[in-house]
C-alpha cells in the first residue's frame, strides 16, 4: 500500500457501527389506533390486531389484547388519526364525545351526551360480544350450580355538558338486548350468509331502538332515509320531556324529501330572516344522533351502505331551518311544507308511521291519518 514501509503491518479496518437507538429521533408519522408511536426508527409501525382494518392499516402479529408485536415490514400510513380523533373503545376503553351546541338555560332539551347514552351502551355490548359472554356465564353457572357472574364492560366517556366537568370521565357499562340474543362481533363482521346480513341490520335497529318490521319496508321508509327515521324515532322515544313536536317532525321529514336538497344553487339563494334558537338546538341534537347511528352502523358490520349514510342526502341545516320557521310561525301543513308537491307530501306521509313508536303522545294530523306502526 502507498504510504507504508515494507514489512509494516496494515492496521485493521474499523467496522462502521450503527447509531444507537438513543440518537435516532422519534418518527413523526401518525399514531396507530393504540395511540402509541414507535419509539425509534428501528421499530416499524404496528397496530393492535383487535382493531378493524378501517381504523388502522398497519400490519401486525399481535398475540393478545393490550399487546402489539411490530412486524418486520412497513405498510401504508395509518389513517386512524384522520378519520377518528380518538382511539376506538376496543383498544383503550375510553371514548371522547364532542361538544354539541346546547343552551344551558333550556330545560326542555336534554344534552346530547345523555340523550344517546343508551344507544352507546347497546353499541358497547355489541362491540365486546356481551351477549355471548352472558350466555357462557349462564351455562357455566348452571353446570356448576353457582350464581351467574357476568363480567361488566365499562367504558370511560369523556364529555362536557351542563353540570358535568370535562376533567373527570363517566363510567358507562355495556348493555345487551332484551328481545333477542345478538351474535358475537366476529359473526357480525365476517359472516357472509343471508342470515348474517339480517342480523347486522337487526342489531343496528336494536341499538337505535327501532327494531320494528315497519322500518324495513321500502314502501314506507326508503333506504336512503332509514338512518334519518332511526334517529328521529330515537329522539321521540326519550322518556323525559317531549323533544320533538308534530310540526317539528314534519319539518324534518319535509326537508328530507324536498327537491331543493339536491340543488345547491337554490340552497345558496335561500334566505332566513330570523333564526330560531330551538331549531338550531334540534338540528345539533339530530346531527349528534347521526354520529351515534354511524357508530352503531360500523359496529354492527355496516348493514347500511356508505352511500346511504351520507348526511347530505337527507339533511341540510339551512333548509331545515326554513321549514322549521314555516311550520312554527306560519302553522303550515305537511303538504305546504313540501312546497305543494304531491309526490314529496306522499313520501313524507308514508314515512310518518314507522318513524313514530307506539304508544305516542303526538297528535296525528288529518292529512296523515292514524299514526301507528
Amino acid at each position: 500500500m502507498p504510504g507504508l514501509a515494507v514489512g509494516s503491518r496494515v492496521p485493521p479496518r474499523r467496522r462502521r457501527q450503527a447509531p444507537s437507538a438513543a440518537t435516532i429521533p422519534r418518527p413523526t408519522s401518525p399514531r396507530c389506533c393504540r395511540c402509541r408511536p414507535a419509539t425509534t426508527w428501528t421499530l416499524p409501525p404496528h397496530r393492535c390486531r383487535l382493531s378493524r382494518p378501517r381504523y388502522c392499516a398497519w400490519p401486525t402479529t399481535g398475540t393478545g389484547r393490550g399487546s402489539c408485536t411490530p412486524t418486520s415490514t412497513r405498510s401504508s400510513p395509518c389513517i386512524s388519526s384522520s378519520l377518528f380523533p380518538h382511539p376506538p373503545p376496543i383498544c383503550q376503553g375510553e371514548l371522547k364525545l364532542p361538544v354539541c351546541i346546547e343552551d344551558e338555560t333550556n330545560t326542555e332539551l336534554p344534552p346530547a351526551t345523555l340523550l344517546y347514552r343508551l344507544a352507546r351502551q347497546y353499541i358497547y355490548g355489541v362491540l365486546f360480544s356481551l351477549s355471548e359472554t352472558q350466555r357462557r356465564a349462564e351455562r357455566l353457572a348452571m353446570r356448576r350450580r353457582i350464581p351467574v357472574q357476568v363480567p361488566l364492560v365499562i367504558i370511560k366517556e369523556w364529555s362536557a355538558y351542563k353540570g358535568k366537568s370535562p376533567q373527570t370521565p363517566e363510567l358507562v357499562t355495556g348493555l345487551t338486548f332484551r328481545e333477542w340474543t345478538c351474535p358475537n362481533i366476529k359473526k357480525l363482521w365476517l359472516g357472509k350468509a343471508v342470515e348474517d346480513k339480517n342480523r347486522r341490520m337487526r342489531a343496528f335497529l336494536a341499538c337505535m331502538k327501532s327494531d320494528t318490521p315497519g322500518m324495513l319496508n321500502p314502501a314506507n321508509v326508503p333506504t336512503h332515509l332509514l338512518l334519518l327515521c332511526c334517529v328521529l324515532r330515537y329522539m321521540v322515544q326519550w322518556p323525559g320531556s317531549r323533544i320533538l313536536h308534530k310540526h317539528e317532525l314534519d319539518a324534518f321529514l319535509a326537508q328530507a324529501v324536498s327537491s331543493k336538497l339536491y340543488q345547491p344553487d337554490q340552497l345558496q339563494e335561500l334566505k332566513i330572516e330570523k333564526l330560531d334558537a330551538r331549531g338550531i338546538q334540534l338540528a345539533a341534537l339530530f346531527m349528534s344522533g347521526v354520529d351515534t347511528a354511524l357508530f352503531a352502523n360500523d359496529t354492527c358490520g355496516q348493514p347500511i351502505p356508505w352511500e346511504h349514510c351520507c348526511p347530505w342526502i337527507y339533511f341540510d341545516g339551512k333548509l331545515l331551518h326554513s321549514k322549521f320557521v314555516q311550520a312554527t310561525r306560519e302553522k303550515a301543513a305537511l303538504i305546504d311544507l313540501c312546497d305543494g308537491q304531491v309526490g314529496a307530501g306522499l313520501s313524507a306521509k308514508q314515512t310518518w308511521p314507522p318513524t313514530l313508536p307506539v304508544p305516542i303522545s303526538l297528535q296525528p294530523s288529518p292529512r296523515l291519518g292514524p299514526v301507528c306502526v
